[in-house]
């Protein structure tokens, strides 16, 4: 960090960064006051941006004061904190907020946002440990799905470098349950409540600074997904405890007490006595230099008996591990047959207009689903209705079409395909319509046809009589060409290879919708006919730009296809698992990007109590697709009103900071979130437009309601959906198999108490992993979760052993 902070006076009036913290138990040390009521630095940020920011001298009870009373229309118009000094240092984006310009820390803040554990829970453990600390509410915070967030004071202002071991120490204290950027550096969190929301609340819960709890080292957990991420494993920093630089401190006068404290604590737990422990420690003080043998040193040479007392009294208070036998099961690891971590959160309301949003609930309770499975498919089955016909750009050049893919993701029985047929009724409504009049097109065809042969014959004669004369031949007169057969005007269609697509694209140039009930198939047979050269998935891709697009085929001769905005939206279910393997695995070439994830929590099986006014939904959508499109094959584009474009302006800069801390598929879906606002605003836009009385003239702007609509849904709903959905796919494919091993267990009656590794892979009702080496791991991952150990058997026979596995009997009764 010394190319950050050249010297302590660069940095106001720090204390020095090498003086040790107060010895709490210390009788003669100074009296002050508690680390509730001492002024600590906050910076505050005014949003997400942090292109402006405020440092204010704060004590805990008055931070709990200015979160409680704080409170905004809208979560991201609400301020952002952080425990630390920052420099003046902007980044290209403007922003003072990045690592390298923390200049100090005085606290440490964490976010979990787990959905499980409530409020409740974390300050329970924080008044055991006695743990100085507040608890408050995330914005998004439900009694549902919880979500909050702690911050602990510092006794004293830390060097940068020391965020990661102390924040480690509270993660180990919760068990592990922290979000992962919370161990990020200069990471900053939104306070305050929206709406004055009655679940929002704050507590304090008095106590030592954590970096004083010492005792807390023994629990460390580190940020989730790293090498790090282990309990008991601390240091100085983060991983294992470094033994030569703790007595570096020691010996060079650098540092004491808390040294000495981890140091031993470190023997006792490897099995050092207290004799040997004592007398190690007396060495290394005798190693500091005369010169550094203050009072400060003297204080702390008396003090090695009270070190002592305090490491190994506690360990002695500890009850001694229960007896235990080889045979003794353990408590099975359970979250292996949890949903992810992260809960489904439900459709913001007032995202959708009033008579669309009754209609999604009244639809979703008829079809026995979630509502959220509905309303997505509703946003992707507009944006088709609309298609080509409205664009919308915020400003010059930037422009986006309607099309919105959307994923309804969930086990079978779920609630999907029911959700979807909702939706799917209405447009095959629209189309039955659209194609009354198929009979009276194809004989004015067939008229247009024989008039068109009629003249081609003359025109034939009229040539062969010019060349008999010696004159030049006559051009041929108008409606002469061969007239084409009219087709079905088409909404959507279910499997169209790349070939037929191209053609419905030409005879529909308003748009389409690639309906599945399962995608998991769709994405199987990609390239099944094109040779397998990646076309069918680049098509798609070309698809939801509403790019041109020309096949240049051989078999095209002169007259090849010419689409000048190529335009499909892609809707469809999938199960879980199949998110995995299919749209997340391979390359990233984009697809899973472009991509709504709608994964909402199952429902109980139940009887409506309602039914949707269909017809009323039908007459809106009639109206979208009735919008006048004068400018064929080109769209109008509907530009945004100066505070829409603001706000649309204040939303990338927030996705630029979050995708600062992505990385993999959830990066490069971030990367499509501002155009995903634009599309969704359009929608939206229009939607509205569909419930105003006949006559009203159709929008000539996108307005502020309907983007700030479209942020709201994509930062509430659409994000938490994408993490919980890559989690999922994140996860390597050992556990997954593991996954859907402990499933399949789950639901035998009785629970066997053992099985056979050959037999489940043969079994036509077994778990689907077929692959040996790979049900040999699930079964190790099962074993390391205390679901299973080897059990191998002879059958009192020669030969090579069987691989059977017993079952944990606690299991029995368990309900996934």
């Amino acid at each position: 960090m010394a190319d950050i902070v050249k010297s302590t006076d660069e940095i106001n009036d720090f204390p020095k960064w090498d003086e040790p913290p107060i010895d709490l138990y210390d009788d003669e040390a100074p009296a002050r006051s508690g680390p509730l009521d001492t002024p600590i630095a906050v910076i505050f940020f005014k949003s997400s941006a942090a292109a402006e920011k405020t440092e204010e001298p704060l004590s805990f009870r008055a931070l709990a004061e200015r979160i409680r009373s704080t409170s905004r229309a809208r979560k991201d118009w609400l301020p952002w904190l952080k425990l630390a000094r920052f420099g003046d240092d902007r980044t290209d984006k403007n922003s003072y907020r990045h690592d390298s310009n923390v200049l100090a820390i005085t606290g440490i803040e964490a976010d979990y946002d787990g959905g499980q554990r409530d409020v409740a829970s974390a300050v329970e453990a924080l008044t055991r440990q006695g743990v100085a600390s507040m608890v408050y509410a995330s914005p998004s915070h439900t009694a549902a799905a919880p979500r909050w967030r702690v911050l602990c004071p510092l006794s004293t202002e830390l060097p940068p470098d020391q965020r990661t071991r102390l924040l480690g120490r509270l993660n180990g204290l919760l068990g592990g349950i922290l979000a992962g950027e919370s161990f990020t550096l200069s990471q900053s969190y939104y306070f305050g409540s929206v709406n004055n929301n009655p679940a929002h609340v704050v507590e304090l819960i008095d106590g030592t600074p954590i970096d004083q709890h010492d005792d807390l080292d023994e629990i460390w957990i580190g940020r989730p997904g790293t090498k790090e991420a282990t309990a008991g494993t601390t240091g100085p920093q983060s991983g294992p405890l470094d033994e030569a630089a703790l007595i570096r401190e020691i010996t060079e006068g650098k540092s004491y007490h808390s040294a000495m404290i981890r140091l031993a604590g470190h023997w006792a737990t490897d099995g050092v006595g207290y004799v040997e422990v004592g007398k190690r420690l007396h060495g290394f003080m005798e190693q500091v230099p005369e010169s550094a043998r203050d009072d400060r040193y003297r204080a702390r040479v008396e003090d090695i008996g009270r070190t002592l007392l305090y490491v190994f009294g506690k360990r002695m208070a500890e009850p001694p591990p229960a007896p235990s036998t080889p045979e003794a099961w353990p408590d099975p690891d359970l979250s292996l047959i949890r949903e992810q971590a992260i809960a489904a959160p439900p459709i913001p309301t007032g995202i959708l207009p009033a008579a669309w949003a009754r209609w999604t609930a009244e639809a979703a309770e008829g079809a026995g689903a979630p509502h959220a499975f509905v309303a997505v498919a509703l946003l992707s089955a507009a944006g088709t209705v609309i298609g080509n016909a409205r664009w919308a750009a915020p400003w010059h050049p930037w422009s986006e079409p309607p099309a919105i893919n959307a994923a309804l993701i969930g086990r079978p029985s779920s609630g999907k395909s029911p959700a979807l047929d909702q939706i799917t009724a209405l447009l095959a409504t629209l189309e039955m319509e659209a194609n009354e009049d198929l009979k009276d097109r194809r004989r004015e065809a067939k008229r247009d046809a024989m008039q068109a042969a009629e003249k081609l014959k003359v025109y034939e004669t009229e040539v062969k009589t010019a060349t008999k004369m010696g004159n030049a031949a006559p051009l041929p007169p108008e409606g002469c060409e061969p007239v084409k057969t009219p087709q079905r005007r088409r909404i959507y269609s279910t499997s169209p290879t790349i070939e037929a697509a191209g053609k419905m694209s030409d005879a529909n140039p308003r748009g389409l919708l690639l309906q599945r009930d399962e995608l998991a198939g769709w994405i199987a047979s990609m390239d099944r006919y094109s040779g397998g050269g990646g076309g069918d998935r680049q098509f798609w891709l070309q698809a939801y730009g509403g790019r041109a697009w020309t096949p240049d085929r051989v078999k095209d001769g002169d007259e090849p296809v010419h689409i000048s905005h190529l335009l499909w939206s892609i809707l469809g279910t999938i199960q879980p698992d199949r998110v995995s393997t299919l749209m997340m695995s391979g390359d990233d070439d984009g697809l899973s990007a472009r991509f709504l994830y709608c994964w909402p929590e199952a429902l109980p099986p139940r009887r409506p109590s309602c039914r949707a006014d269909t017809e009323a939904a039908l007459g809106r959508l009639r109206r979208l697709r009735a919008l006048p499109w004068t400018e064929t094959p080109e769209p109008k584009v509907l530009p945004f009103t100066a505070p829409a474009a603001a706000a649309l302006h204040e939303w990338r800069i927030e996705v630029a900071s979050m995708e600062a801390e992505a990385g993999g598929l959830m990066l490069s879906w971030l990367g499509k979130l501002p155009g995903l606002a634009v599309r969704i605003a359009l929608v939206l836009e229009l939607l509205e437009w569909s419930e105003t009385p006949i006559g009203t003239p159709d929008p000539e702007a996108i307005g502020e309601r309907a983007t700030i609509a479209a942020i709201a849904f994509l930062h509430d709903f659409a994000i938490p959906m994408a993490r919980r959905t890559f989690g999922a796919a994140a996860l390597p494919e050992a556990e997954r198999d593991a996954r859907r091993l402990a499933r399949w267990l789950i639901q035998q009656r009785p629970m066997p108490q053992s099985v056979n590794a050959r037999k489940l892979r043969h079994r036509g009702d077994g778990p689907g992993i077929p692959d040996a080496e790979r049900m040999e791991t699930a079964l190790r991952e099962l074993e390391a979760a205390g679901w299973t150990r080897p059990a191998p058997s002879r059958d009192g026979g020669p030969g090579r052993a069987r691989k059977d596995w017993s079952i944990n009997p606690k299991l029995e009764g368990v309900e996934a």
